[in-house]
């Protein structure tokens, strides 16, 4: 029976998951949590990873508040922010948020509350203190037509400001997104600009539209992006960049947070620590599942 023996501050878990070449493959992927404040330090209590997605509300009509950590490797660092976008001091209409890691940066304009006016334009934003860093407040959204036909912002099904086929007149309350791209900001009715929050990615559900994965060719081989392109041990070799916004993070980088909160209070990272192939029933000769190992008894250990 394989045992996994932890002598690690960190929390791990296994994983059983396809290789390239669709064996069973045992993955142990490992995550590891701190403080950055007051100082950078582990913290105390074993944060494990996350297994599925966690969704601020309703799975497939909400966005992501945790993405599963479960996979074969990442090429990069995804830098993912939860939390409140806060006013410098009091209530304000409108202000910027920034992230900084590793020299680069992503800066969002935060604006509180706004609708759409009867002259298709908007109405002042009204002043607030906090407001959730969410994609429900950035730009996106859907309009139902009929039970069967709705009409959606692909990159962020669940945002605000989406027309579809309304009229000026139905527009009229609507809401404004409250993240914007400084460098494209909404200025009149129909714009549709790129979709920005320093979080998750809108959602993996039902309003998501779903595009088959594209592949890389090796050869003869057709190979999934999400899969090490040579041996699955080789965690290191380069693959297709994430669908989401990457920043390479090198070292103890500092990460530079502003107009966010009086505190950030921990973050994680995690790794894929080692991997083992098992078998479960004979495969064909040449097969790639003929020559694989099943695991070994001994403990594996977590430095």
């Amino acid at each position: 029976m394989l045992q996994l023996k932890n002598a690690s501050p960190f929390a791990p878990a296994l994983t059983v998951l396809p290789d390239r070449d669709g064996v069973d493959t045992l993955y142990i992927t490992v995550r590891g949590a701190f403080t950055l404040l007051p100082k950078l330090a582990t913290l105390p209590k074993p944060v494990p990873p996350v297994l599925v997605d966690e969704y601020w509300g309703e799975p497939g009509q909400s966005s992501l508040k945790y993405a599963s950590e479960l996979h074969v490797g990442k090429p990069t660092t995804d830098v993912i922010l939860i939390g409140q976008a806060w006013s410098s001091g009091g209530r304000v209409a409108e202000t910027s948020t920034m992230v900084s890691v590793a020299g680069r940066s992503k800066t969002v304009k935060v604006f509180g509350d706004r609708t759409w006016t009867t002259s298709g334009g908007f109405t002042s934003p009204a002043p607030f203190e906090s407001i959730p860093l969410v994609y429900e407040r950035a730009f996106g959204g859907h309009h139902r037509l009929s039970d069967e036909v709705y009409l959606a912002e692909e990159r962020n099904p669940v945002g605000v400001g989406f027309v579809g086929k309304r009229s000026t007149f139905e527009m009229i309350g609507q809401k404004l997104p409250n993240f914007e791209d400084p460098r494209a900001l909404i200025e009149r009715l129909g714009d549709a600009p790129p979709p920005r929050v320093s979080a998750s990615s809108p959602l993996r559900g039902s309003l998501a539209v779903n595009t088959p994965a594209p592949t890389t060719k090796r050869g003869k081989d057709s190979v999934h992006p999400t899969c090490p392109p040579t041996s699955i041990r080789d965690f290191s070799a380069p693959r297709r960049p994430s669908s989401r916004s990457t920043v390479i993070c090198k070292g103890a980088s500092q990460c530079k947070f502003s107009a966010l909160a009086d505190k950030v209070r921990s973050v994680s990272t995690f790794r894929a620590a080692a991997s083992e192939r098992r078998s479960k029933s004979p495969a064909p000769k040449n097969h790639p599942r003929s020559t694989s190992k099943p695991c070994s008894s001994n403990p594996k250990t977590i430095d």
